[in-house]
């Protein structure tokens, strides 16, 4: 050792001028950065530049100083070579990285609490969900019986006494059978809607062409009714529950058919195109319909939400609601894009198919 700075003398604890490096080495406790691992002599970055000539940079290290603390440390070290290229000796400095290693740790430890919060957060929020889910299953199946009989007697009221009743008397009882049946349809888009979450089926690889087919199939008489034309393009193999994307598609090619224009035939497109950077894959459901202001965009996929009244379209807003749930359980998105007066076209973002195991 020919000179040691004065902070390194602070470090080290003495200038060691004069002394063989194995001899000062000896005097040292150094680990690896983990502060754990000894390190060796010749791993040492002073003895690696002298012996072996390597250049040593940043490397981290744990040492003991003066003063018996346990110290982190950024080393650098390199060797000294004469005119003709031989190592002759070597350099090697030290910085200090305690405050650094302080910081990190701060943020570490604020790291997994937070990660810690938000696990904790996310599986109260899961409870909470599955307890809403339950409540809405249980509450809906338990209001049918009683539903179901004030539909029964209205309608054996209706066929029974209809003809003993006023006119007055008569409008009362068809309001409450018109009011029982949307009851009815209310409480079986719940049902449909709290069931999503169950899945059916293990996820696997289908193909969505057969996923449409069904759809199309349970859509068949519909379609006949209104003289529809649908076109189904070529679309992709993804993981997903396979009944839950026939009840996707059906949704979504059902609205087209009912939020058709007057004296126009219904043509419904549903085709596939790559998205971004090929790990997902957009669906889209295009048709030639009324359309809609995309204003309100966020509110057509919320439950029980309509842009139209009862009277005008049939259903209670859960067809969209629904979909939106779908998607989301396969790790996808659903947004549309619409004029009114011009149809609209819904567009489900999926990623690329993986290998379910």
């Amino acid at each position: 050792v020919t000179r040691v700075s004065r902070y390194g003398q602070e470090l080290l604890g003495g200038p060691h001028q004069g002394k063989a490096t194995r001899d000062v080495a000896a005097q040292w406790k150094v680990w690896h950065a983990d502060g754990k691992t000894p390190l060796a002599y010749e791993d040492l970055p002073l003895v690696r530049a002298v012996q072996r000539g390597e250049v040593v940079k940043d490397t981290e290290i744990v040492q003991v100083n003066a003063r018996g603390e346990r110290m982190p440390l950024l080393c650098t070290a390199g060797p000294i070579r004469d005119a003709t290229g031989n190592v002759i000796g070597g350099i090697v400095a030290w910085r200090d990285i305690t405050e650094l290693k302080l910081i990190e740790d701060e943020l570490r430890t604020s790291r997994d609490e937070l990660e810690l919060r938000v696990r904790e957060r996310t599986a109260e929020l899961e409870l909470r969900n599955k307890e809403l889910q339950d409540f809405a299953f249980v509450a809906s199946h338990d209001l049918q019986e009683p539903l179901r009989k004030i539909r029964t007697f209205g309608d054996m009221l209706a066929a029974k006494g209809s003809a003993s009743l006023d006119e007055v008397s008569r409008d009362y009882l068809e309001r409450m059978q018109t009011a029982a049946a949307r009851m009815q349809s209310l409480l079986n888009s719940l049902l449909a809607y709290s069931r999503v979450s169950a899945k059916v089926e293990p996820l696997k690889q289908i193909d969505l062409r057969t996923s449409v087919e069904i759809a199309l199939s349970n859509l068949e008489v519909m379609i006949r009714e209104k003289n529809a034309r649908v076109e189904v393009g070529d679309l992709p193999t993804v993981t997903a529950d396979r009944v839950q994307m026939a009840q996707l598609f059906q949704n979504l090619v059902g609205n087209a058919l009912k939020f058709h224009r007057d004296g126009e035939t219904p043509h419904v497109r549903v085709y596939a195109r790559a998205g971004a950077e090929n790990s997902t894959y957009e669906i889209c459901v295009e048709d030639n319909g009324i359309g809609f202001e995309e204003r309100y965009l966020q509110k057509i996929f919320l439950p029980f939400q309509r842009l139209h009244g009862p009277n005008d379209y049939r259903g209670v807003g859960m067809g969209l609601a629904i979909c939106r749930k779908i998607v989301g359980q396969h790790g996808g998105e659903i947004t549309a894009r619409s004029e009114l007066g011009k149809g609209s076209t819904f567009i489900v973002t999926l990623p690329v198919a993986k290998e379910v195991r």
